[in-house]
């Protein structure tokens, strides 16, 4: 056994020395990975930050652009708008136009109307007028003639009563009574 036991000894101490060997060489490894990736990292964030800058330089460039565009967007719109309004406008001032229009023919054909009518009241008036100074001319003259007839009577009954009593002769009346 002895043997045994010097060979797993010798096995334990070799193997003791390789452990103490790879766990030094995985340190190792471990310190220069680590190290490494401390560098990677910083070199990446060195690399983010300067991204970042040429970000914000870019974005400060882009900016003002920005706010052009925008506010060239919305001069844009307004003036659509605008357009639109003033399409609304005009098309209502041609509307509003029509409308006066057809009044102002309507109070045209209105007045028209009512000149004609004025005309044709001032003739029947005139007609009437002239109707009523004839049939006074007319009564007049038929007054006359009673007159005159009433005047003949009288004058034939006087000269028959003349013939029998002898002639007498009365003027005629040559007015309206």
């Amino acid at each position: 056994m002895e043997e045994n036991d010097k060979i797993s000894a010798a096995w334990k101490e070799d193997n003791n020395g390789k452990t103490a060997a790879f766990e030094e060489d995985v340190k190792d490894i471990e310190t220069e990975c680590v190290t490494k990736l401390r560098e990677v990292k910083e070199k990446w964030q060195r690399k983010v930050s300067q991204l970042q800058q040429t970000l914000r330089k870019k974005g400060s460039k882009i900016r003002p652009v920005t706010k052009r565009s925008e506010a060239q967007t919305e001069a844009h719109l307004t003036l659509a708008l605008l357009s639109v309004k003033e399409d609304e406008l005009n098309q209502s001032e041609a509307e509003w136009k029509g409308k006066c229009a057809g009044l102002e023919e309507g109070f045209g054909k209105e007045l028209g109307v009512k000149e004609t009518l004025e005309r044709e009241d001032k003739q029947l008036e005139d007609m009437e007028l002239a109707k009523q100074e004839e049939w006074i001319q007319k009564a007049c003259k038929a007054k006359l003639l009673m007159v005159e007839k009433n005047q003949l009577q009288k004058l034939t009954f006087k000269e028959k009563k003349g013939k029998k009593k002898g002639g007498f002769w009365t003027p005629r009346n040559k007015g309206c009574l």
